[in-house]
């Protein structure tokens, strides 16, 4: 799955304006319109590490409803300004109000900054509301396809905005450790727990075969899933022992029609 395919990416984006469009037409209300901006950041104190005894989770975000952000068009000076922004957009940097508290996560030596984002999205009901991928280098290079020998991001899941009474950030995040050798050779011998369900209806003859073909992972995986209710303008925080989420929320005006 390729992070930035804008050609799919942009369709899909055009086909959200145009589901839009008719409500408008017609006089109802216009969806309000949000930019969500995240700081995701992890903790590299060993103490960390050691407060819990933590299990091997193999369970991991589904993505497969997820959609990609997008790199904003560039408008053009000689036309007019769409009338509605280009859902799941980046934010232009200079709009990211956490800039400072960015600059001191850097500055400190026990946490590590890993993501500092923002994009434009409307703000649906949450049956309609979309998950978005998020995960480590997705400034920089496109997301792993899972293939055999290919490294996978230490952070990877999904942030969905959603709107009711209140505005809900949830989050779906793994952090990936690199397994120490001797749970990295205890992997080998056990099921994952994506074929747990599979496994336990077969009989002892086919059960083999499926601990042979179960990939070994040489990492554990440490699983954030968390809902804050918050109201625009509040910065909020989601945490976990090895890795933590700041946003922040805030009304987006959309251009007015016919604007340069």
């Amino acid at each position: 799955m390729s992070k930035f395919n804008y050609s799919r990416s942009h369709l899909k984006a055009a086909l959200f304006g145009l589901l839009l469009l008719p409500l408008l037409a017609h006089g109802e209300e216009e969806p309000r319109w949000y930019q969500v901006e995240v700081i995701i950041f992890s903790q590299n104190s060993p103490a960390y590490h050691k407060s819990e005894i933590w299990p091997i989770d193999f369970t991991l975000p589904d993505l497969e409803k997820s959609r990609e952000l997008v790199k904003p068009k560039r408008g053009d000076q000689r036309q007019p300004a769409p009338l509605l922004p280009e859902p799941f957009s980046l934010a232009d940097k200079a709009s990211l109000q956490l800039g400072e508290t960015a600059a001191r996560i850097k500055r400190a030596g026990d946490v590590e900054l890993v993501l500092h984002l923002g994009w434009v999205q409307p703000g649906l009901e949450q049956s309609k509301s979309v998950p978005v991928h998020i995960y480590e280098g997705m400034l920089e290079q496109p997301a792993a396809s899972g293939k055999a020998g290919e490294p996978l991001p230490k952070l990877d899941g999904t942030l969905r905005l959603s709107l009711a009474r209140y505005l809900h950030l949830e989050s779906d995040l793994v952090w990936r450790e690199p397994l120490p050798p001797s749970l990295s050779d205890f992997a080998q011998e056990i099921v994952p727990m994506e074929n747990a369900d599979s496994a336990a209806t077969m009989d002892a003859e086919t059960l083999p075969e499926v601990v042979q073909e179960a990939p070994a992972p040489n990492y554990q995986v440490f699983r954030m899933q968390q809902s804050s209710r918050m109201r625009s303008d509040e910065i909020h925080y989601q945490d976990h022992p090895l890795f933590g989420v700041i946003a922040v929320v805030t009304r987006y005006q959309p251009a007015v029609t016919g604007a340069q």
